[in-house]
């Protein structure tokens, strides 16, 4: 699964982070990667770590990656600063994570995270990301992604809130060499959650052989965004099927 949380907040302008959670538990995904994740940021999201409460409400691991870091305030629970990035949650173990920062000139840092997850005792490289809202900066983001991602062996899944269509000057140079979950899927629309006219959201795969199914957009107004899910079937070592996404 790739959701854009929007910091719990849906379109009915109400925060509830325990209905995001709800969305999640019904999809059951085994993975997910997770954007617009506050941690302790400020009253707009109760100043909740909001992937340490989904993890621990859907019972999975996860991992954060920190894309805004702020100094505490005084309503920041022990005084801890105020983060806003991130985050990856697994049923399976997360065995390493690291957050790399993206070149971002506009006003927010833009970040990929990515987890090695050990998927049935095969280690799946897992990222989620959010780029930038400019054309220019979107398009410098696509090609380090892809950078970081060439530099791992074995299957590689890259999840995100991309702020890009699939036919823009950004989105064809990783689409051209990615196998894309949605390819020629006319339900993709992901933006609005209202009324969604746009996909910017994506689940793209670099793997030798590969299976997508059972691809949904899910329909909720818990955020601004809808989240998408898919079956993900990888064939390692030319013998063992690996089902890596739930359906």
């Amino acid at each position: 699964m790739s959701y854009n949380i929007h910091h719990g907040a849906g379109m009915d302008d109400s925060l509830d982070l325990d209905r995001i959670a709800e969305v999640i538990a019904k999809a059951d995904p085994d993975i997910v990667g997770l954007q617009e994740v506050d941690k302790h940021f400020s009253g707009r999201s109760n100043w909740v770590d909001q992937g340490k409460y989904l993890a621990e409400k859907l019972d999975m691991h996860y991992a954060y990656g920190v894309n805004l870091d702020y100094a505490p305030v005084s309503q920041s629970p022990e005084m801890a600063n105020r983060q806003y990035g991130t985050a990856i949650l697994s049923k399976f173990p997360i065995e390493t994570y690291e957050n790399v920062h993206l070149d971002s000139f506009e006003k927010e840092q833009r970040g990929l995270l990515k987890a090695t997850i050990q998927v049935d005792g095969v280690p799946v490289h897992f990222y989620t990301t959010h780029l930038g809202l400019t054309p220019e900066e979107r398009t410098l983001q696509v090609q380090q992604v892809m950078q970081l991602v060439s530099q791992q062996k074995g299957p590689s899944i890259i999840v995100g809130d991309f702020n890009a269509w699939s036919l823009s000057k950004a989105m064809k140079p990783i689409l051209s060499e990615y196998w894309d979950a949605f390819a020629k899927k006319s339900f993709a629309n992901t933006s609005n959650s209202k009324i969604p006219y746009q996909r910017i959201d994506y689940m793209l795969a670099k793997a030798d052989r590969i299976q997508f199914s059972s691809q949904k957009v899910l329909r909720t107004k818990a955020s601004d965004h809808l989240p998408i899910v898919a079956n993900i079937t990888l064939t390692v070592h030319n013998a063992s099927t690996l089902n890596a996404f739930g359906d």
